[in-house]
Formats: C-alpha cells, sequence, structure tokens
C-alpha cells in the first residue's frame, strides 16, 4: 500500500496507514536483501511478514519470512524449517491464516489496543442489542442487563 500512496514532503498518509497496521506486508520484488525493520519505528506494528517471488525451473514460488517483536512469540501455522517456499496455491491459503492469527496475537501485546478492542466490542453489542430491542419489542431486560 506505502508505494501507491502519493508522496507529498509535508503529508502523513504514509505513517498514518503503515504505522497503525499489526502486521506489515512486504513483498521483495528484486534481489535487495538490505531491508532495515528499524526504519519502521511504529509502536503498533508487531509483525514483519516478508515474500519474495523465487523462479525455479518452470515454476514460481514463494519464499516467507516472518519477523516479529519479541513480546508476540509465535502462532500458527508454523513454518517448518527447510519448508519457506510456497505455491502460488498453497502460499494464499497459509498467508491468510498467518495473516488473521497474527493479527489477533499481536493485538494481545498492545494494551492499549486490547482496551480498545474491548471497548468497541461492547459498544457494538449494546447498540446490536438496542436496536433488536426495538424491533421485537423487549421490556426493559437491556437495563437489568447492564445493571448485573
Amino acid at each position: 500500500m506505502g508505494p501507491l500512496i502519493s508522496y507529498v514532503e509535508a503529508d502523513p498518509s504514509r505513517k498514518r496507514h503503515i504505522g497503525n497496521d499489526v502486521i506489515i506486508i512486504i513483498f521483495q520484488d528484486n534481489d535487495q536483501q538490505n531491508l532495515d525493520l528499524r526504519s519502521f519505528t511504529s509502536k503498533v506494528n508487531q509483525i514483519y511478514l516478508i515474500v519474495k517471488r523465487v523462479v525455479v525451473g518452470d515454476e514460481t514460488l514463494y519464499r516467507v519470512h516472518i519477523l516479529s517483536k519479541s513480546n508476540v512469540g509465535y502462532f500458527p501455522p508454523i513454518i517448518q524449517e527447510g519448508q519457506s517456499l510456497f505455491t502460488k496455491k498453497t502460499v494464499r491459503k497459509f498467508l491468510l491464516q498467518k495473516l488473521i492469527n497474527g493479527e489477533r496475537y499481536g493485538l494481545r501485546n498492545i494494551p492499549s489496543f486490547a482496551q480498545t478492542q474491548q471497548k468497541v466490542r461492547w459498544n457494538q453489542m449494546v447498540t446490536l442489542f438496542l436496536n433488536y430491542e426495538v424491533e421485537c419489542g423487549f421490556c426493559n431486560a437491556f437495563d437489568e442487563f447492564v445493571l448485573r
């Protein structure tokens, strides 16, 4: 996403979009090995998923590397040693599972996110309940629920 955002000197759009993501996906489209993750200074970024296309004979494969901050820990699916190359069909499924689980594990390790997420879920539940109560004509069941 970052390279697609137009660059304007005083515009913080790139930082706003990349800096607020728990997982950063980096697609390396060349042989450049000098990727310095220290250039990502956000407190929110927890996991870096690096994907690189590799051509072996007539087959296109994808090499996947996952780096995370030490407080995140391991999360499924785990890449077994020597198993970092995936076909186009298998890389999609692997990345989807890895991204979903990584987001969950990463959010647990950011206390402010965990609290905010809990508040958002509570407010969504209250909103759904109030809308459902109006449609179905529940008597004051919600007031009792909140008091307990």
